[in-house]
């Protein structure tokens, strides 16, 4: 079973978000401009940005927009959507799995940077010396 449209939107933009991608302050694509680009309605896309509004990734502007949100709104925004919180309902339970799967797949990105940088610093102290080593 595939996951909903909406997840996987509100994932890829989290991903975006936490990444650096999308900067502090930047505007999201309107609902429609999303939708287009997903093949999706646009219940489908206020359902993902409700995700990352209950995050605390974006923050919606009447009349403006949607907006990444500053860091320290990041940093402290709590999010309705935990698996502890979850009431017994499908929909509840997949929007904090979708939370839980965003939080996860940014946290092995950062965790792939760091080790790839680790690496590739190991890598370029070990051919500065006598040892030969094969390029990766």
């Amino acid at each position: 079973m595939s996951e909903p449209a909406y997840i996987r939107i509100a994932c890829e933009y989290a991903k975006r978000i936490r990444g650096g991608e999308l900067p502090s302050r930047a505007q999201l694509p309107s609902y429609k401009e999303i939708a287009e680009e997903n093949g999706v309605s646009d219940i489908v896309v206020r359902k993902a940005l409700d995700l990352l509004k209950n995050q605390g990734l974006v923050r919606a502007v009447p009349r403006r927009g949607v907006f990444v949100a500053d860091q320290i709104e990041r940093q402290s925004g709590t999010s309705k959507h935990t698996m502890a919180d979850a009431p017994d309902e499908p929909g509840a339970m997949l929007d904090a799995l979708a939370v839980e799967i965003s939080k996860l797949q940014t946290r092995l990105t950062e965790i792939e940077r760091v080790h790839t940088a680790k690496l590739d610093e190991i890598l370029s102290i070990l051919r500065a010396g006598d040892s030969p080593v094969p390029n990766r």
